[in-house]
């Protein structure tokens, strides 16, 4: 196997789930040849199908595991996008870079519930170097957006008007 070959065959991969399949299969292309397209096929018609949040889910596990066998942090290769943030903030900005396809991780959000109801605001957010000058694009917007408040239309909770997404149902929103 060529290493070099490989990390080019796996630049645009989006997410480590999908990176993983392919190291998978690539493994079987050489110990077992004659089940490797047939694992690809199965991969390529199921990772489709899982929804967002188990993607998401099983892409932080393996990046967890993957962190700890290298005997690195979990948030190995992740870069501090915010620090000082409270477990609300962190998680509204945490659903707004999801929302545009960044990869973050909330830090230290656990900690805060443990001083009810003073939570705090020593949560931080982290983000791969690679996303990092779009996630301060969001975080800025963020930041800087009005009070202006959206209706969602199918539970006509009241959301931040910057939200795609209404935080109670998670229907999209049509902001005016």
């Amino acid at each position: 196997m060529n290493l070099e070959a490989l990390l080019t065959a796996t630049e645009d991969l989006k997410t480590p789930l999908e990176t993983s399949a392919y190291v998978l299969v690539q493994a079987l292309r050489a110990a077992a040849p004659a089940q490797a397209d047939a694992v690809q096929a199965i991969f390529s018609e199921a990772l489709p199908t899982l929804s967002s949040d188990d993607a998401e889910t099983l892409n932080e596990v393996l990046l967890h595991r993957l962190a700890e066998s290298l005997a690195h942090g979990a948030y190995y290769g992740t870069v501090k996008l915010a620090s000082s943030l409270t477990m609300v903030e962190a998680h509204i900005l945490h659903d707004a870079l999801k929302q545009s396809g960044v990869a973050s991780r909330i830090r230290h959000d656990h900690q805060t519930g443990n001083s009810f109801p003073n939570l705090g605001n020593d949560v931080e957010l982290w983000v791969y170097p690679a996303d990092l000058a779009q996630a301060r694009n969001i975080y800025e917007t963020t930041q800087s957006a009005d009070t202006a408040t959206t209706q969602c239309a199918n539970c006509a909770e009241e959301n931040p008007a910057h939200f795609g997404r209404c935080w109670n149902c998670g229907s999209a929103l049509t902001n005016p």
